[in-house]
């Protein structure tokens, strides 16, 4: 259905996302849409335009892992829709809370049409636990209620805080060549930010690249800020040698396996043992989920080895549509898999039972484990009490190992 996303895209930025031949005949998006948003004259913000319809839902799930902000768009005359449904869940197992509910198409229906459609979507909301969220009338149309919209979106990105504990990393997802450039990646920035002389690697070949220009919207950059729509020109790789899913970082952060713990929240039943499709960030992979007894916690093994960084959200999907999704916790296969048995998720308690597989581990082994870069983890573990850090900060032991 034809919510009048794009168009409104289109109105906040003056940029049409829908760039293909078949997406402008169909009027209808089918890959992800890029648009720069001014939010003053010294910040913007990067708008993904994701497919709303049910048969690209995977393109929907690659745009949504890098957001902070969501614009659930609703049409006015069409109401809450199948995909309305499946796209609220997976932002729920995703864990994206800020959410403006944006009505568009107002001039098609009357005052109390409007006023009925609003609390069946306040009812709708809370019922999936999304309480108190701001809804924004708008006629594309008219041109009404952008205002209304544009301060909104301000606000919300004022009260946005990122973490600056993570690598800095892109999820790559477009190739292409450029005459007199040579190859060119794109995605969103996350993390940290980057420079032309950070020093970053591909994944999985784990190759460091020569970075030749940075683009953010058509403009070189000299750096590149978190959240960011990037384009890095690569100077020593072919097309040949990058895909679509792989992963440019930071180095010795990106965890590259084909087994997973996962801590999983399930919106409809999932057979123990059963093949689903796993998604995560930019990349798909098919797998076996298996059930651990007294845990929330479940292990999956993938068909094929699939980049990630822990801590990484996912969405699970099979015959039955989106079933399920959640977190990332560890890579390598435990040896004592009781140790998750009433397992609670935090870092603490992730420490203490790789450190009661390893005994010792260094710290950079533990940016892996984590997914938080060295100066994440000298903050989290500054006086934890637990952990004994020796070796001139470079490894650590439990404290009570050493009795």
């Amino acid at each position: 259905m034809n919510h009048g996303k794009t168009s409104l895209v289109k109105l906040l930025t003056g940029f049409d996302t829908d760039r293909l031949k078949e997406e402008k005949k169909r009027g209808l998006s089918i890959e992800l849409g890029f648009a720069k948003y001014s939010l003053n004259n010294k910040f913007y913000a990067s708008i993904i335009d994701t497919p709303g319809h049910e048969n690209f839902i995977r393109n929907m799930i690659s745009g949504a892992h890098a957001v902070d902000l969501v614009l659930m768009v609703v049409a006015a005359n069409e109401g809450v829709k199948p995909q309305t449904i499946e796209h609220l869940n997976i932002l729920k197992l995703l864990s994206i809370n800020e959410i403006v509910l944006v009505i568009t198409k107002t001039d098609l229906v009357n005052q109390e049409e409007l006023l009925n459609l609003k609390n069946k979507l306040i009812g709708f909301f809370s019922e999936n636990d999304f309480n108190n969220i701001d809804i924004i009338e708008v006629s594309n149309k008219n041109k009404i209620g952008i205002k209304n919209l544009e301060k909104e979106i301000f606000k919300k990105f004022n009260l946005i805080n990122k973490d600056s504990s993570q690598p800095a990393r892109l999820s790559i997802d477009r190739v292409f060549s450029l005459e007199g450039k040579g190859t060119i990646v794109t995605g969103t920035l996350l993390g940290n930010k980057i420079t032309k002389n950070s020093k970053l690697e591909i994944i999985p070949n784990y190759k460091e690249i020569r970075i030749k220009g940075l683009e953010s919207f058509n403009k070189e950059r000299l750096e590149v800020t978190p959240g960011s729509r990037t384009s890095i020109n690569i100077q020593n790789l072919d097309t040949n040698d990058v895909k679509r899913g792989e992963i440019i970082a930071e180095k010795n952060h990106i965890v590259e396996s084909d087994f997973i713990y996962v801590n999983l929240k399930q919106i409809k039943n999932i057979k123990n043992s059963s093949e689903i499709s796993f998604y995560t960030g930019t990349t798909k992979s098919v797998g076996i989920i298996t059930k651990i007894k007294k845990s929330k916690i479940v292990k999956i093994k993938l068909r094929n080895k699939i980049p990630f960084l822990i801590g990484d959200k996912f969405i699970i999907r099979n015959n039955n549509g989106t079933v399920g999704g959640g977190e990332i916790v560890l890579y390598e296969r435990l040896k004592n898999e009781s140790l998750l048995e009433n397992f609670f998720l935090n870092d603490i308690n992730k420490i203490s039972i790789l450190l009661k597989e390893h005994k010792i581990l260094s710290l950079s082994k533990l940016q892996k484990y984590l997914g938080k870069n060295i100066l994440g983890i000298n903050k989290f573990l500054k006086n934890k009490k637990e952990f004994y850090v020796f070796e001139n900060d470079s490894y650590i032991i439990r404290t009570d190992d050493l009795k």
